[in-house]
């Protein structure tokens, strides 16, 4: 082992192992907080739209929230998913009442969480998938009826943009950080030398 024996030798491997960590640290900041910062632009977009239609639904009859929800969700926002749930008062479960067009196979999952929050008033975000297994992020807001809650409303839309840039972004951080400590190393053998 003569070759680490040199104090060039230890600070070059001291100087490739720092550089290797920030580089680490650095790439999962980056990553984290660029996803974290997408799901907060779908929130905000998810919510906007909850109030628009929370609006026409309260200025609308029960009768006619099918077409205000198709309205809504199929002109201006064709990756919005819709789908209205009445509570029903024995406990059970709630009922889907209404569901939006652009949702054409399937229901939009309920958590347990989601659904307790509901029942306290509170709006709730989550990720779920949906049942062909792609990611979702669903709002899920309590509708109050004649003074009480007597809907759940849940808009959802799939994060399959936000999960293709987040693999982007980790395959370049991946293919990145090796080729920056390399070139660092060879950086740190050259001035050994």
């Amino acid at each position: 082992m003569k070759i680490f024996s040199s104090i060039r030798a230890k600070l070059t491997l001291w100087y490739i192992g720092t550089i290797g960590v920030l580089i680490l640290i650095f790439g999962s900041i980056l990553y984290l907080s660029l996803k974290k910062s997408l799901e907060r632009g779908i929130d905000i977009s998810l919510r906007t739209f909850e109030e628009e239609l929370s609006d026409a639904l309260h200025i609308n009859p029960y009768e006619k929230w099918n077409d205000v929800v198709n309205k809504e969700s199929g002109e201006e926002i064709p990756l919005m998913y819709v789908q209205i749930m009445k509570i029903s008062g024995n406990g059970h479960r709630p009922t889907i009442s209404i569901r939006s067009k652009t949702l054409k196979a399937g229901d939009l999952p309920l958590s347990k969480r989601a659904y307790t929050e509901a029942m306290r008033g509170e709006i709730s975000f989550e990720t779920l998938k949906d049942e062909d297994n792609l990611p979702l992020r669903i709002m899920t807001s309590p509708v109050e009826g004649k003074g009480e809650l007597s809907f759940i409303l849940q808009i959802a839309t799939p994060l399959k943009e936000i999960a293709n840039t987040s693999k982007k972004l980790l395959v370049i951080l991946l293919i990145s950080g090796p080729i920056l400590l390399l070139l660092s190393a060879f950086g740190g053998y050259l001035l050994d030398r």
